[in-house]
């Protein structure tokens, strides 16, 4: 994504050098040539016979070809569906037969599901350039001048979302459980048919769908599994499939000039890399196939080190963009293996960091993971229409298998962990990528800071705490020392107000990313920083520091508490007198506490706000004491929740999915005083019999 200014850029070049070093600078400079040649010059794609000249090996035969190409996806993503027949059974035990029909039979008539909107076309032909939320639609332009942040209310994730062809994965499913025909293969016809809309709608770099790099990488990736998938159908001729590897093609010579090398390297880097890996490895043979895999892998393993923190978090300080990106290594790793290429034992190292800290971010039970930072519903296999995007049990799984090892395993503080314990319907990212495989047993998540990531995971047999203790990231919010709260039953008691929108709406945008917005202190109505557009912030002053921890030693029983201390500075600049926001967790058994003391000078107004989703019922005992509980019948006890000063309830909302807002209750306490001033918040858990 280009920057807005000439002085953003030269801003950031700067900053650039002094973290990358020269080299760095030089590479940013060199693909911004590449790409501007690129779009200077007209692009097709290759004749049929020059396409055919590029397999010389395969005597260049289009039938030869064709088979070649479908047995190499298949053995890239799929060897099962060779050799092993079982896994019909295996995918059968994650959903019924009718669930994966009817995510067929969506798309195929027209209607998908993404981003909280319904997507309905009676014709069943998408019009894959439109926002179907603002109406808006793109034009048919060079993909580098379509404008997409232009502050109209549109959003051009819309028609993105519907273009990285999840729906591949719902069409061949469904046909993988139904065992079609020679004569009778109407998910391979669903198949063709969207392929072809979407080709003639789509021609190379012409539209939206071509303007973002990271969306033709993975919509590369889909393409190569939608060979894996219908590459035996006889519904489809050689001939197609011809034009359609052309198409795969032509997205591999896209991507390998078109990456998004800029000053801060992104989750959308990662993306082009993992687009040219993947189609490169379906075109090993040919001599720029291989180039585009090479080239892809190098680039993966070299972000490795620099977009991924030693302690295993991903820079950007997004759980759910480092989520993504784990994806995409995993599924990165795997090819690279089949392949006969595979990542060095160090760089698996890092990737089984990555999964080691996301297994630490989940909660208990059926809960979804923390939104601390953005989250927009990313994801790569989103393998049915109704899939909890932020339940990352079945990431886990992938990477217990794709790793060969088990994800940092230790001596764990808790002997049962039920959101990891085997649940089917979790499991179908592993049955796909490698059939009817044993999945070992778990590893269970633990207490631990990850310092260098910026993020402390506190758990006990009755609570589990997920802490912001880092700086902001590209991709984090100003939500500093703001934390979620579950229950061991995996009720979630304090939430992250979410995102809602990116370029939808900038004032929503900016609300649900603000520091009142979050679990944390909000001093003299001032953001902890300035917003810079809608994702960047002019200066992050807040120098965070923990000042105690025993989280590697400690249960979170009365005789050994969890404790984690940590400090923030983005207050010391203000008129009234500079502050210092310190905020202690002390879990012990059923109590929590939480304390917070602004340290400094001055007469100042302290803000705190906790959001509680609207499925907690709330009743306000007196000024400083809440009784809170779920509304789900089935659930048991309560929470206690009581402070130190005055406590007022307010009507408010959250975010738990890109695109959608759910009721939510503010717990507002705000204090007028001179500094320094200390308040203090009081959780328990209370059984029913307790009371």
């Amino acid at each position: 994504m280009a920057y807005s200014t000439l002085a953003g850029r030269l801003k950031r070049l700067i900053a650039s050098f002094r973290q990358h070093g020269f080299g760095h600078v030089l590479e940013v400079l060199r693909q911004s040539c590449v790409r501007q040649a690129y779009a200077r010059t007209p692009h097709g794609l290759p004749e049929r016979s020059d396409f055919l000249r590029s397999f010389a090996a395969l005597q260049s035969s289009s039938e030869s070809v064709v088979h070649h190409l479908m047995l190499t996806s298949r053995r890239l993503l799929m060897p099962w569906m060779e050799e092993d027949h079982g896994v019909r059974q295996q995918l059968l035990s994650t959903r019924s037969l009718d669930e994966f029909r009817k995510d067929a039979d969506l798309i195929a008539s027209g209607r998908f599901t993404g981003l909280g909107v319904g997507i309905v076309e009676p014709s069943g032909k998408f019009d894959w350039y439109r926002d179907y939320v603002s109406g808006k639609v793109w034009p048919l332009q060079s993909f580098h001048q379509i404008r997409f942040l232009q502050g109209d209310g549109a959003d051009i994730k819309y028609p993105w979302e519907l273009s990285r062809m999840y729906w591949i994965g719902w069409l061949g499913l469904a046909r993988s459980v139904e065992q079609p025909s020679a004569d009778n293969d109407p998910r391979a016809e669903s198949f063709k048919d969207l392929i072809d809309d979407w080709r003639e709608s789509n021609p190379i770099n012409i539209g939206p769908n071509w303007a973002m790099p990271m969306e033709v990488g993975i919509r590369g990736f889909w393409l190569v599994m939608g060979a894996a998938f219908f590459g035996d159908s006889e519904t489809l001729s050689d001939e197609w499939w011809g034009d359609y590897y052309r198409l795969l093609w032509g997205h591999g010579n896209y991507l390998d000039n078109n990456l998004e090398y800029f000053p801060n390297l992104t989750n959308h880097y990662i993306a082009n890399c993992f687009g040219l890996l993947t189609v490169g490895a379906l075109f090993i043979e040919t001599g720029k196939g291989k180039r585009w895999f090479d080239k892809g892998k190098k680039r993966l393993a070299k972000e490795l080190f620099r977009q991924v923190t030693e302690d295993g978090v991903h820079y950007e300080r997004s759980v759910s963009y480092h989520a993504l990106v784990l994806e995409m290594y995993l599924i990165a790793l795997i090819v690279a293996e089949r392949v006969g290429q595979p990542f060095n034992p160090n760089e698996k190292l890092q990737v089984s960091r990555m999964a080691a800290f996301l297994r630490d971010c989940i909660p208990p039970g059926k809960a979804t993971a923390p939104q601390l930072g953005d989250s927009d519903d990313g994801v790569i296999l989103r393998l049915s229409s109704r899939q909890e995007l932020y339940n990352y049990c079945g990431l886990l799984a992938l990477a217990e298998r794709a790793l060969g090892i088990d994800i940092e395993r230790k001596e764990a503080k808790i002997s049962n962990h039920p959101s990891l314990q085997e649940r089917d319907e979790h499991n179908l990212p592993l049955h796909l990528l490698f059939g009817n495989k044993e999945r070992k047993a778990p590893s269970q998540p633990r207490s631990r800071l990850y310092a260098e990531g910026g993020f402390a995971s506190l758990r006990n047999h009755y609570f589990f705490l997920f802490v912001d203790v880092g700086p902001i990231g590209l991709h984090g919010n100003n939500d500093t020392l703001s934390f979620t709260l579950h229950s061991s039953d995996g009720r979630a008691w304090f939430v992250d107000p979410g995102t809602g929108c990116y370029t939808r709406d900038e004032s929503l945008r900016n609300q649900l990313r603000s520091t009142s917005a979050h679990n944390t202190p909000f001093i003299d109505g001032r953001e902890i920083a300035r917003f810079a557009g809608l994702w960047r912030v002019e200066s992050d002053r807040t120098q965070l520091k923990i000042i105690k921890s025993n989280l590697d030693v400690a249960s979170g029983t009365e005789e050994t508490p969890l404790v984690l201390e940590a400090e923030h500075r983005a207050y010391t600049k203000l008129p009234k007198g500079g502050l210092i926001v310190q905020r202690r967790w002390e879990m012990r058994g059923r109590f929590l506490e939480i304390s917070d003391r602004i340290v400094g000078s001055g007469f100042h107004n302290v803000s705190i706000g906790f959001t509680i989703p609207g499925e907690i019922e709330l009743t306000q005992l007196d000024a400083m004491n809440l009784e809170m509980r779920s509304n789900d019948p089935e659930a048991k006890g309560y929470l206690h929740f009581s402070c130190s000063k005055e406590l007022n309830l307010l009507e408010s909302f959250y975010s738990p999915a890109y695109g959608l807002l759910l009721p939510a209750t503010r717990i507002e306490i705000t204090n007028d005083g001179e500094a320094p001033l200390e308040i203090a918040y009081f959780c328990q858990l209370v059984s029913d019999h307790e009371e």
